[in-house]
Formats: structure tokens, sequence, C-alpha cells
């Protein structure tokens, strides 16, 4: 998997979100607590858009995702959503 190119900013603040949104701190998330950190961004998703989200960022499809699959997952966001998230994050 490539490495995340987001901006030293934005990766330490979706890095936070990671590890706020982990509630059990196993290290990675659920399909749950994907839900939670979206919601938390702001970002608006429907629970089918969630679900297909996950299954996009769990690239080694074993139904966690890791904080690297998650940023990862972040840098391939819609542009204008992820300026949204950031605006949202730093306020």
């Amino acid at each position: 998997m490539a490495k995340s190119v987001l901006p030293v900013l934005e990766k330490a603040i979706f890095t936070a979100f990671f590890h706020a949104a982990d509630k059990n701190r196993d290290g990675y998330l659920s399909l749950t607590e994907l839900d939670s950190v979206v919601a938390q961004l702001g970002l608006n998703l429907s629970m089918a858009e969630i679900q297909t989200t996950f299954t996009d960022m769990d690239t080694n499809k074993d139904w966690k995702i890791s904080l690297e699959e998650f940023l990862n997952g972040m840098q391939y966001l819609d542009p204008n959503k992820r300026k949204a998230a950031m605006d949202i994050a730093t306020k």
C-alpha cells in the first residue's frame, strides 16, 4: 500500500481523530468506530457510503482499519470534503 502523502498538519489532525475514535484502544477502527470519526469530521455520509468507505480503506481485508489504511484513505477524500473536515477539526 502506498504511504500517505497528506500534508503534515492534516496527517496530525486525522491521526488524533483516529485515536479518539478507537474506543477499545486496539489500534484499529471498526465499522462503528469509522462511523463515529466520519460524524465528528462532519462528512455527512450515509451508512452505505460509510460501509463502502470502510471496504475501500481496508486494503488488507481484515475487517479493521489500521492508522496507515485510514490516513491513506483520507488522502483520497474529495478535496472539498477534506477541507470542510479540516475546518471543523481546527475550530
